[in-house]
């Protein structure tokens, strides 16, 4: 991993057979294709120099990782990929700075990133999420890409709570989704929102979406309607 993170390569912990790989399933995946959270962390803010002629960037797939990826406050330089991936304990991102961030059908216990900063993206797509997503005053440089991604609720009955979540261009969330409430209040959109086939139901709280003070600046694609909303005695 120190290598690829050197020269910019994909460090590919996969086996090769789809069912075992797939991170949502229940395989489990050894030693051999576990990482300790504070190794990533580490490459992360303080990794070795690149090597000549090419650029520094950690691209793990089909990677397990152990311990608390906690990254608060951080502020990351190199490019970070996750491709596959399962994550034992939450990933901890508050307050940390990044230029992109892309983790791509991975299995996360709940991602925790109010006052997160990207210069570019924020790609979440297709990836897993037991325990919620906390986006509070985020600030999204271009898109954010939640595409084909499953959120559960947290504690407070919240699938996602993203109250004055800013986003650069466009916030893609077709085909989501949520088992909990989406909290969208006092969020602004730079240019569009996309909920395209996305089912939002929530059991447990009265509404599915909370948007009141929503800003978006130029499209807004709520067809065809797939939310629902349903009361826990229901």
């Amino acid at each position: 991993m120190w290598q690829a993170f050197r020269d910019g390569s994909v460090y590919d912990l996969s086996s090769g057979d789809t069912m075992v790989d797939d991170p949502h399933g229940g395989h489990p995946w050894g030693p051999g294709r576990t990482v300790r959270a504070r190794v990533v962390c580490w490459l992360l803010l303080d990794g070795p120099p690149a090597l000549a002629g090419r650029v520094p960037s950690l691209k793990l797939v089909g990677v397990q990782v152990s311990g608390s990826l906690d990254l608060a406050g951080g502020t990351v330089v190199p490019y970070w990929e996750m491709r596959s991936c399962r994550f034992e304990r939450d990933v901890l991102l508050p307050e940390a700075r990044f230029t992109t961030v892309r983790m791509v059908d991975c299995s996360i216990p709940r991602l925790e990133a109010a006052r997160l900063h990207t210069e570019g993206d924020l790609h979440l797509p297709r990836c897993r999420f037991l325990g919620g997503i906390r986006l509070t005053d985020a600030r999204i440089g271009t898109d954010l890409l939640l595409n084909q991604a499953i959120v559960h609720r947290d504690r407070s009955g919240r699938s996602m709570s993203a109250d004055g979540l800013t986003v650069g261009q466009d916030l893609q969330a077709e085909l989501l989704e949520t088992h909990g409430e989406l909290s969208l209040r006092s969020a602004t959109i730079g240019v569009s929102l996309s909920l395209r086939g996305a089912r939002l139901a929530s059991a447990s709280t009265r509404l599915a979406l909370n948007a009141p003070q929503l800003t978006v600046e130029r499209s807004l694609y709520l067809t065809p309607a797939g939310w629902e909303r349903r009361r826990a005695a229901a």
